[in-house]
């Protein structure tokens, strides 16, 4: 037998024999398992039979929770409905001219921002807005019928009449029908109305 035949037959036996080797390993591992499984079953059996035979006396008693009493001064003191409206009372609130002069100040400047758009044909870019039938307008008439539940005044009534009937030439589909100088002429008659709110 040649070398290359000799040195094939040693690998051979050497990994015949690592591998009875670790069989041999693996028996007594799995021996010294099952004997320390056997010890903790015992031990376990042991402890069961003594909690069973154990007098009750042995067994802890139940904690009670400790209930203290709560001192009424701890607790805050109940606020009276009396003690409320005595601080809002003590807000100062706008008057009712402060209201009405604010009411008129807002109109007024709707009304011009409304009056320039007419003066441009309802229009940005050459292109019809909704900013009179969706903006200037319901705007308008909001505050003119706030201030008529303050004041009589007949322009607040003529404003939102006015709104009222010209709405729909408000639209974007219809200022897109009109020329620029189809709504030039009704700036003249939001001037007026603007004028007739004092100041």
């Amino acid at each position: 037998m040649d070398g290359i035949g000799q040195v094939f037959i040693e690998v051979i036996n050497l990994g015949v024999k690592h591998t009875f080797t670790e069989l041999a390993e693996n028996k007594r591992h799995q021996r010294e398992l099952n004997a320390i499984d056997h010890q903790l079953e015992r031990q376990e059996r042991i402890a069961l039979a003594r909690a069973g035979s154990a007098p009750t006396a042995t067994l802890p008693a139940p904690v009670q929770p400790v209930i203290r009493p709560v001192r009424s001064a701890s607790l805050p003191a109940p606020v009276s409905a009396c003690r409320i409206e005595t601080e809002v009372e003590t807000l100062e609130m706008p008057t009712t001219a402060e209201t009405i002069a604010e009411l008129k100040d807002r109109l007024r400047e709707e009304l011009y921002d409304f009056e320039r758009d007419m003066q441009k044909g309802m229009r940005i870019a050459d292109k019809p807005c909704d900013c009179g039938a969706l903006k200037h307008m319901p705007h308008i008439k909001a505050t003119s019928r706030e201030l008529m539940s303050y004041e009589k005044n007949p322009v607040y009534g003529q404003i939102v009449s006015w709104m009222d009937g010209h709405i729909q030439e408000f639209t974007p589909k219809e200022i897109a029908r009109h020329d620029i100088a189809y709504y030039q002429p009704l700036a003249p008659e939001i001037r007026n109305f603007r004028k007739q709110i004092e100041e």
